[in-house]
């Protein structure tokens, strides 16, 4: 009886050729399209879950209130300001990137993006080690991928072999491979071939860049925080905080100088409201208020930088010296 039911079945789908055809194929791509959106669902959300640390480690951003939404970059001193000032902070690691002529030995210079950090970087991220230490603490260190390492030293051991960054110029710095990391995987947000120590990160014209310079943005910030859920509470005290007025007070200053006033006068007096007593960010904020031919408002915030300097000068007086003494001489 079983076998008279599939003797119906297939004179049935052979009698109607065509809409079997089109029933198959409709049925194919429907299983194909499933089984592609379900791979794709799969990889999307397998971005760096390869990290041991993954929930306790944050990536700093900055929000832009005028339309533009969240930025990557992050100010550089605020990084190290943020571990000293929050406890909820393990560690921090600052990470940029920029390209350069990189050499090996007599070989022919190539143009690389060479990244830079800190060494708790690899303390918070796992990436694969396959040969060497991947500790930054050594300064003169630089650690590499598989794919570098075959196009600067072919099938050599790179281990102990030096690479010159700066190449071409007078502040040259030549650097050892310390390590060699695995490929990164496609499924990982951050993507190198080549870093080291965050202390050979040059300007243009070789000089070091200092530590407090907050026109300086990083490329990112991580934060390892101890507990996660006090994330959103170290967010809200880091947009609050008047230290953190310098940012807004540099970023406002980038854009005078770029004559966009709009957007320097939201970062300047963001920055005058975080940190009243910051007489360059009132300075600054009379410049632009003068090239709006507002003269009330420029003049009103010279009158503050003015009383400011002069509470910075009566504070720096030599010879002054402040002593708590008892009121009564018997307590003397």
């Amino acid at each position: 009886m079983l076998r008279n039911y599939f003797k119906i079945i297939f004179r049935n789908l052979w009698r109607y050729k065509n809409y079997t055809i089109i029933n198959i194929v409709g049925m194919g791509i429907g299983i194909a399209a499933m089984i592609w959106g379900y791979q794709d669902y799969q990889y999307s959300f397998s971005f760096d879950n390869f990290h041991q640390q993954r929930d306790h480690i944050y990536r700093a951003l900055s929000y832009k209130k005028d339309g533009e939404g969240l930025k990557g970059y992050f100010p550089m001193p605020a990084v190290e300001m943020a571990k000293n000032e929050f406890s909820g902070i393990k560690d921090v690691a600052r990470y940029f990137s920029r390209g350069m002529n990189v050499r090996y030995d007599t070989s022919e210079t190539c143009s690389e993006r060479v990244h830079f950090t800190d060494p708790a970087f690899f303390d918070m991220l796992n990436f694969p080690l396959v040969a060497g230490t991947n500790a930054l603490s050594d300064r003169s260190a630089v650690v590499i991928t598989e794919k570098i390492a075959k196009k600067y030293f072919s099938h050599q051991d790179p281990i102990g072999k030096t690479l010159t960054l700066y190449a071409g110029e007078t502040y040259a710095r030549p650097l050892t491979v310390r390590g060699v990391l695995k490929d990164l995987p496609l499924n990982s947000t951050i993507q190198f071939g080549m870093i080291t120590h965050f202390d050979n990160l040059l300007k243009a014209d070789g000089k070091k860049i200092a530590p407090d310079d907050w026109s300086m943005f990083l490329s990112a910030a991580f934060f390892n925080i101890t507990n996660p859920a006090n994330a959103a509470l170290l967010e809200k005290a880091i947009e609050v905080s008047p230290s953190f007025a310098n940012a807004y007070v540099a970023l406002g200053a980038s854009y005078l100088k770029l004559k966009n006033y709009p957007r320097a006068q939201k970062e300047l007096e963001l920055g005058a409201k975080l940190n009243p007593d910051d007489s360059k960010a009132h300075y600054q904020l009379a410049v632009l208020y003068a090239r709006l031919k507002d003269p009330k408002r420029a003049q009103a915030e010279m009158q503050i930088v003015e009383r400011l300097k002069a509470v910075e000068q009566s504070q720096k007086r030599e010879g002054d010296t402040f002593v708590i003494m008892p009121t009564t001489p018997n307590q003397r």
